[in-house]
C-alpha cells in the first residue's frame, strides 16, 4: 500500500485546495481512511478520481437537417443562417410594422377622439361617521 496523506499534503502534492478535497471527497465519493480525526488518502486513488472527473472543453458538432422540405437529402452541418427567399425581407419588415402599430382591442381605440377624457365610475360608500 502506498504512504497515505493528509489533506494538506494532497493540496501540496495535486494542487488542490485542503477544504475542497475533503468537501469532494464527502459529496463524490473520494476514498479516505478516516484515522481519528483526519481523513487520510492514497495518492493512486486521488489520481484516479481527477483521472475519472476530466472534461473536454468543446461540444461535439450537433447534426440538424439542412431544411424541412429536403428530407431525402440527409442530415448536414449547420454553419449558419442562410440567405433568404426574394421578398423575405420586404415581408418581415410588413410584419414588424403591423407588430408595432396599435390594437383596435387597445385601451386606446382609434375610433375615439384622442382628447376625450374617461369616464369616472364614482363610489357610493356608507358615511363611517355616526
Amino acid at each position: 500500500m502506498a504512504r497515505l496523506m493528509t489533506a494538506k499534503q494532497v493540496a501540496e502534492e495535486f494542487g488542490i485546495p485542503s477544504e475542497r478535497t475533503v468537501r469532494t471527497m464527502r459529496a463524490d465519493g473520494l476514498p479516505a481512511v478516516r484515522f481519528g480525526k483526519a481523513y487520510l488518502f492514497d495518492p493512486d486513488d486521488v489520481r484516479g478520481f481527477i483521472a475519472s472527473r476530466k472534461v473536454t472543453t468543446c461540444r461535439a458538432r450537433t447534426e440538424v437537417p439542412i431544411s424541412t422540405s429536403s428530407a431525402t437529402v440527409g442530415a448536414g452541418i449547420s454553419n449558419g443562417a442562410k440567405p433568404g427567399a426574394p421578398g423575405s425581407s420586404a415581408r418581415a419588415l410588413e410584419i414588424a410594422k403591423r407588430l408595432k402599430s396599435p390594437s383596435p382591442t387597445s385601451s386606446v381605440n382609434a375610433s375615439e377622439p384622442a382628447g376625450r377624457p374617461g369616464r369616472v365610475i364614482r363610489a357610493d360608500f356608507p358615511s363611517t361617521t355616526r
